[in-house]
């Protein structure tokens, strides 16, 4: 086991049990969060719909979205 492991595995044995509950239910969500690093097919769905839509031409700029509420580009991305 690594030393990340370890440090992990002791700092859980020091937590009282009434407090398990719920650092199981963090652990488990925490791995569903992890596991999720590649796309999955809706991910993939996803950006094939706007490659095509890009090619397309049926897309529309950030800046030309910032434009069109009333946004200053320039002050955007110079953040005053």
């Amino acid at each position: 086991m690594n030393t990340l492991k370890i440090k992990a595995h002791e700092l859980i044995d020091a937590l009282p049990d009434d407090k398990m509950v719920k650092v199981l239910t963090i652990l488990e969500n925490v791995k569903d969060i992890i596991n999720d690093d590649l796309p999955d097919e809706w991910d993939i769905q996803l950006a094939n719909e706007a490659k095509v839509a890009e090619e397309q031409g049926e897309f529309i700029t950030l800046d030309d979205v910032a434009k069109e509420l009333g946004f200053d580009t320039d002050k955007l991305r110079n953040n005053h």
